[in-house]
């Protein structure tokens, strides 16, 4: 089997789930021998043991790079799709097997894990969770120590290289003695109070006594914190919705991408698109308050993800009867007003997800604009080498001032948590507690998450940190709002929003959209001449290269030597998906959208991979659609064989993310880029 240099996505590693009889029966038959490594690479399965090896090797990287030392804390947390616990179990024995001692935290969000190392002094994080991914699927993100790192391209590397290498024989017999403690009350308590902070959170001094506040826990690792947290506020009411169940199935951020309007049509009565989403549908009973209806009270939604990293604000109009959606660019840029009110001034971070007038309307609001490729790591990384760039000015240490000056691509989570923590050994408690402010004001991603500092007491002193955390952006999102005047003009268009539209392909062949690949090299051409031919030989184009992201396929789009907007492309690095982006301002907007049409169904035939079962059961749908429109009931065959959530999934997909098939009354019909797809393929 090919060794792969790494294996782990835009953020750790996650899939689809076999639980550990499973792995047992394929290594002792079909795949005799195979170790749990194997397994996952041929049959695209994590198994418990996975995560047993995945932990350990982890923890041994930590001792072997003097990070760690023997009985060191780990923290450990999870959301809640591992019901059993098997998969937890696990990956607490792999780190135990290494020598390390481990603190379980529970079931929370994914920020508490940073957050709360950093506040204890642990040696690292580990967070099982595949965040915004269906139920079926489970995943690992890790932590790096002193400063919060995620993960980073050379520390995958080196992690991938360290699982080839192991004796897993060895590691799966063993036993070891268990060295673990539980802090669940403990990190719950600080997670909560973190929020609570007016350092921290704006909610203190806002006035929300006029908002129904609803939220959508999307059955996730927010459920436990979520009521404690926003009832300490003065609300009119809080109402939270999707705390227990299949996690991000028929609910959470992912589900309403794309969408600016949740109209009562999509949500409400038998044919709806919406109709069997619980947070959509409760919140248009909360509508129907009089308050609400005649403009007394306000009611919102926030909406988040499985571990609660990501959030979207929904904010009703009456007149319309239907919800704003303001996703990742809308919700930062209300924050940055705020901030900007209040004279912060500094780095304001996005990807190129976001809206490409997004740039424009921070440096309006004075702030220093960058752009990152995808992953919210890469903000994350940018913000902790400014608190290090603090730290070097104030100590006149040569290796945090090296450490600072690197970027992010060339970046090595283990090397800078090495160095930072030879640093605080002998740093005062006096001198820290002074180090709190850096030029980072507010990183964002369009799917919603949001970072920014947060004031933590540490082990060595008061200092900064930084998380992605989806609860303290829609509680300050909220607080930010609150002090507008003119909240629905706000709402409607947070700035002068440009043409964005991203278009998926699922269950396809990631290899083909991979730098130097016989597909991209056939393509250009094609693409360019697309590109040329909808948007005019005025327009021209210029392939930029990102660091962070060498498989990013990214064209500029430039008149009269200004930027004007981009199209690219780029594999997801958590779904089996790829995507198509489309970002340039409003009045290019109809020729984009022609464009996107072409490009999307030519994508659709050629990176979709027919071998693959998700795929057969989309082209298994168009068929049958494409005979005679069809309800769910009338594809009960199709769902003997992959089961209800798979079709309702599939389905969900088709329509809302890939435009294959549309509802009209209840019954699906194919669209022409489902019949295009039909015919290529």
């Amino acid at each position: 089997m090919t060794q792969l240099k790494r294996f782990q996505g835009t953020d750790g590693i996650r899939g689809k789930t076999a639980n550990a009889d499973a792995y047992n029966s394929a290594a002792a038959s079909a795949l005799k021998g195979c170790n749990p490594l194997d397994f996952y690479l041929e049959q695209s399965l994590l198994t418990p043991q996975f995560f047993k090896g995945y932990c350990f090797a982890f923890a041994n990287i930590l001792l072997e790079e003097q990070i760690a030392k023997k009985d060191d804390l780990i923290i450990i947390g999870s959301d809640p799709r591992d019901p059993s616990g098997e998969f937890l179990e696990q990956a607490t024995q792999g780190i135990e097997a290494a020598g390390l001692k481990v603190c379980n935290v529970g079931i929370l969000p994914t920020p508490a894990i940073p957050l709360y190392m950093l506040h204890s002094g642990a040696l690292g994080g580990v967070m099982l969770t595949a965040s915004h991914n269906p139920p079926d699927q489970n995943g690992i993100k890790l932590f790096h120590a002193h400063l919060g790192l995620k993960f980073l391209p050379l520390d995958d590397e080196k992690l991938t290289a360290k699982l080839f290498d192991l004796d897993w024989n060895s590691l799966l017999k063993e036993s070891p003695e268990k060295n673990r403690v539980n802090h669940i009350t403990e990190a719950k308590e600080f997670f909560v109070a973190l929020h609570l902070d007016p350092k921290n959170s704006w909610g203190k001094v806002a006035d929300f006594s006029n908002t129904i506040l609803a939220v959508d826990a999307s059955k996730g690792a927010a459920t436990p914190v979520t009521e404690e947290i926003f009832h300490e506020f003065n609300f009119a009411s809080v109402h939270v919705f999707c705390k227990t169940g299949p996690v991000n199935l028929d609910c959470g951020v992912a589900n309403i991408e794309g969408k600016e309007w949740i109209t009562a049509e999509m949500v409400l009565g038998e044919n709806a698109s919406f109709k069997n989403y619980q947070a959509l549908t409760s919140v248009f009973s909360l509508s129907e308050n009089p308050e609400v209806q005649g403009g007394q009270k306000e009611l919102v939604l926030l909406v988040f993800d499985g571990d609660a990293d990501r959030c979207f604000l929904l904010y009703y109009f009456p007149e319309k009867n239907a919800f704003r959606v303001l996703s990742g660019d809308s919700l930062g840029l209300i924050q940055a007003r705020y901030l900007t009110s209040q004279n912060q001034k500094g780095e304001f971070i996005h990807t190129v997800e976001s809206d490409f007038e997004l740039s424009k309307a921070a440096i309006k609001l004075g702030q220093e604009v960058r752009l990152t490729g995808v992953g919210d790591k890469w903000i994350l990384a940018r913000a902790c080498l400014g608190l290090v760039s603090e730290f070097a000015k104030r100590s006149n240490d040569q290796r945090l001032t090296d450490l600072s000056q690197r970027e992010p691509a060339n970046l090595s989570g283990f090397e800078a948590s090495k160095i930072m923590g030879e640093f605080f050994e002998n740093l005062s408690l006096a001198n820290a507690s002074e180090i709190i402010e850096t030029n980072f004001l507010l990183g964002l991603e369009e799917s919603g998450h949001s970072i920014t500092p947060t004031t933590l007491q540490t082990p060595f002193g008061k200092s900064l940190a930084f998380a992605g955390n989806g609860i303290k952006a829609g509680l300050n999102g909220l607080a930010a709002l609150s002090f507008e005047t003119n909240r629905k003009e706000l709402v409607e268009e947070t700035f002068e929003a440009g043409y964005k539209k991203t278009f998926y392909i699922y269950h396809v062949d990631k290899a083909k959209l991979l730098g130097g690949s016989p597909y991209l090299a056939d393509a250009a051409p094609k693409f360019e001449q697309m590109i040329a031919m909808h948007l005019g030989s005025e327009i021209k184009t210029q392939v930029l290269a990102f660091a962070e992201e060498p498989d990013l396929y990214f064209i500029e789009l430039n008149k009269d030597g200004k930027k004007l907007g981009a199209v690219f492309l780029r594999n997801s690095g958590t779904e089996d998906k790829s995507a198509l982006y489309l970002r340039g301002p409003k009045v290019l907007g109809p020729k984009l959208k022609g464009l996107g049409f072409e490009l999307h169904q030519e994508l659709l035939a050629n990176l979709k991979e027919p071998s693959k079962e998700l795929c057969q059961l989309e082209l298994t749908i168009l068929h049958s659609i494409s005979e005679e429109p069809k309800n769910v009931k009338d594809l009960k065959d199709i769902e003997k064989n992959y089961g209800n959530q798979t079709l309702n999934m599939a389905l969900h997909e088709m329509e809302h993310k890939q435009d294959l098939i549309f509802n009209q009354a209840g019954l699906f019909k194919i669209t022409p880029k489902g019949l295009y797809l039909l015919n290529q393929l």
